[in-house]
């Protein structure tokens, strides 16, 4: 009998161990239970800043694609985030956009910090912070994607010359639901 039942103990322990019950090979378990991540919605903007790994903006495949698959962007300061305009020429105001992984961005290490100094964005907890909300517009000539900088308001001078932006454009607001 006493046989029967250190068989049985024997047989439950290798049952545990072959369902990976760590306890079984006398480890403690882990407090902490898993939880599920929330989302803020997909990245459609990110700033990353790094020391080791360079300074960069990424943007989603569908801004590129709304703003017509550019070669090269033009960027401007909004009250609450950035424009964004393709240009299919370099031009000393454009950056060339490069593949980065499935997406394209701009590695621009000025760019990055005039970004985070502007919206006053504090990289010194993280190395990326990425935007969702963007709005998508028509000046006649091309879609501009408006990328709203979250939660940061702008430190632009409201008394500085606009004098590189055109003083009357016409505006057209489109919808910023993905196309089906």
């Amino acid at each position: 009998m006493e046989m029967n039942q250190a068989n049985t103990t024997n047989n439950q322990t290798n049952e545990e161990t072959k369902a990976g019950n760590l306890s079984a090979f006398g480890f403690r378990p882990v407090l902490s239970k898993p939880t599920k991540k929330t989302a803020g919605g997909d990245a459609m903007f990110t700033i990353v800043k790094t020391l080791r790994n360079g300074n960069r903006i990424v943007f989603a495949a569908e801004i590129i694609q709304k703003i017509g698959s550019p070669k090269c962007v033009e960027l401007a300061f909004t009250d609450n985030g950035i424009a964004v305009k393709g240009c299919e020429s370099s031009r000393p105001e454009s950056f060339r956009l490069n593949e980065i992984g499935k997406k394209q961005g701009i590695y621009c290490k000025d760019l990055v910090e005039e970004i985070a100094e502007v919206f006053k964005l504090d990289f010194s907890q993280r190395t990326s912070i990425s935007f969702d909300e963007v709005t998508y517009l028509s000046d006649g000539s091309g879609k501009i994607a408006s990328v709203v900088i979250s939660g940061h308001d702008s430190v632009i001078d409201d008394n500085e010359s606009d004098e590189d932006f055109p003083s009357a454009v016409s505006v057209v607001y489109e919808d910023s639901s993905p196309q089906h």
